[in-house]
């Protein structure tokens, strides 16, 4: 197999080299583009209903408080 590769690339040398120029120019493109922090932000309007917003949490381990405050009376 790649003794055919070989023989295509010394055979045909602007096609082999127009291809890799091809291939890393994509390569690169991808690379920097899947790298940016830039996202797209997307907008959902919807017309407000009445209901119950209803939100929990499950977890397992424990708990401490960053800060804590003593309620004295």
């Amino acid at each position: 197999m790649l003794t055919k590769i070989s023989h295509f690339v010394s055979g045909h040398k602007i096609v082999s080299a127009a291809i890799a120029i091809v291939i890393v120019g994509g390569g690169y493109s991808w690379y920097f583009s899947s790298r940016s922090g830039a996202t797209v932000t997307k907008y959902v309007v919807q017309k407000a209903t009445i209901g119950t917003v209803v939100a929990s949490v499950q977890g397992s381990g424990q708990m401490q408080a960053l800060t804590t405050i003593a309620v004295k009376p």
